[in-house]
Formats: structure tokens, sequence, C-alpha cells
């Protein structure tokens, strides 16, 4: 670009030297009119426009004039420079082509990836065991991010946690399981939270066995779940709300399963309930299933 530019640019210098000794030429170094023939001085000759200039005088017009195309020629040489650059700019191949650099789409998301994974995990590593359990609790109940829910489960199991901590965490992830509809997996896990929790007559276990039984019913297993509720509804561990809600569920599965001792089942409940305003929905079931 520079070579041609200067080539240019010489032209342009050359053509306003060239215009430059033209102008000398009609100028300075002009042949001057003949004096009269009779050699007299007329008027016009004495007036002060037509009296010819000192010769510094002419020399010094050359000279700005000169100066004046220079300038030109320069301004027009800077433009030229400018114009070509651009040029080169749009024609040139991309940064990557010319280096020999390709960039490949996998490969840049697989980094993405990495970069999100390393920045949950800096995320993760911050939070207290409480606030893991909290979080994939709401992420579960809601349904927002199951997939989120189990990691951060799974990651906090790997962590050195108490009894009771890790009881909680396999709790929450039976749960997060079966809210995911992997039913077998939420059994696996839900049995390790009632061992953990010290068996169905220990309070935690009892509340890991009654999410066992849904898991249970909500995979279809209708007696491993009427089993599972019956064995809450009789345990130590269990206190009124869940022992009611173990005993009610069962008969409700009894009834549909036609066992003609459901109505029994339910008389008794309502006599345990009647009056308790903390069970009236379930009063109310049992009265409309028992005709009261």
């Amino acid at each position: 670009m520079g070579t041609h530019t200067n080539l240019v640019a010489a032209a342009l210098a050359g053509a306003a030297v060239a215009a430059a000794v033209m102008f000398a030429a009609g100028g300075l170094f002009a042949p001057r009119p003949l004096p009269p023939s009779d050699g007299a001085v007329t008027g016009a000759a004495l007036s002060p426009a037509a009296t010819p200039a000192p010769l510094g005088a002419e020399l010094a017009a050359v000279t700005q004039r000169l100066e004046t195309l220079q300038a030109t020629v320069s301004l027009v040489a800077e433009k030229l420079d400018q114009a070509l650059a651009a040029r080169q700019r749009a024609d040139a191949p991309s940064a990557s082509a010319a280096d020999g650099v390709t960039v490949d789409a996998d490969a840049l998301q697989r980094a993405i990836e990495a970069a999100q994974q390393r920045a949950e995990r800096a995320k993760f590593d911050a939070m207290t065991t409480g606030e893991v359990l909290s979080t994939a609790t709401e992420l579960t109940n809601t349904n927002k991010d199951l997939g989120k829910a189990r990691r951060l489960l799974e990651d906090l199991l790997a962590r050195n946690l108490t009894p009771a901590e890790r009881q909680k965490a396999l709790l929450q992830l039976g749960i997060a399981h079966r809210s995911g509809a992997d039913f077998e997996q939420s059994k696996a896990v839900l049995q390790q939270a009632i061992d953990l929790g010290g068996g169905i007559d220990v309070e935690a276990g009892a509340w890991a066995a009654f999410q066992l039984a849904w898991t249970c019913s909500y995979a279809g297993d209708a007696a491993g779940a009427r089993q599972w509720f019956e064995r809450v509804g009789r345990s130590a561990g269990s206190g009124k709300p869940l022992l009611v809600e173990g005993r009610w569920n069962a008969a409700k599965l009894a009834a549909a399963a036609g066992d003609p001792g459901a109505n029994a089942a339910f008389a008794a409940i309502l006599a345990d309930i009647d009056g308790d305003e903390n069970f009236r929905h379930i009063a109310a079931d049992i009265r409309a299933r028992l005709g009261r």
C-alpha cells in the first residue's frame, strides 16, 4: 500500500511542479512586450497596473503557489492512504482464516459448560448444609429444576455430614427422585433414610417411611403403599398428625381394593379425630364415605 501511495503522490507532485513551471513560464520568464517602435512612452505604460512587478515579488508569489500545491499533494496522498487501508481491510480474509485458526463450536460449548460448572461448584462450596437442603427442597417442591436439586443433594452427601444431616439429605433426595418419576431410585434412597433415621419407630425414620409409602403409591404399587401407610399408622415414632395420615391413607387403599374391613377402619379414625379442627378435612371425607 505504501509503495502504491507514494507513486500516486509522486505523480501528483510531478503534476504540481509542472503546473508551477507553466505558471512561472507565463509569469516571471514570459517575454516582455516590446516598447513602441518609436520609443515613445505611452500613458498606459506609466500606469501602476501596467507597471511590471519587481523580480523578488514574482519569486515570492511563485514560491507561495508551489507551497500551496505541495500541501495539496500531501493531503491527497494522505486521503489515498486512508482509502487504500479501508479497502484492504474490507477485502482481507477474517483473522481466524488468515492466522489458520478455526473455531470448533462443540469445543466452545464444552468450554462454556465447564466454566458454568466451575461457577456452580464455587457457589455450592460457599453454601452451608442448611442452605443446600433449603435450596434443593424449594427446587423440588416448586418443580423448578429437579436435576439441579438432585445434583445439589448428591454433592452434599459427599461432604462430611453428621448422621442427622445425612439422613435429611437422603430423605430429600428420595423425594426428588420421586418427583422425577425415578421410583425405584426413590425407594432405595428412602429406605436408606429410614435406616439412618433409626427405623420406623423413630420420628425421622417414620417420616421417611411415610414418604416411601407415597413413592409406592405414585409408582402404582397400591399394595406396597398400603403396607407402608399401615406401618406409619402404628409407629411409635409418628406424632398424631402422621399417625392419622397413615391410617387414613391405608383405609382409603383398603376401600379401593374392596377390603370389607375398610369401613371399620374409617369409623375408628373418625372416633379419634372427631371435633379436632386440625383434622376437619379428614373427618369430612370419612363422614362422606360412611354416609354420615
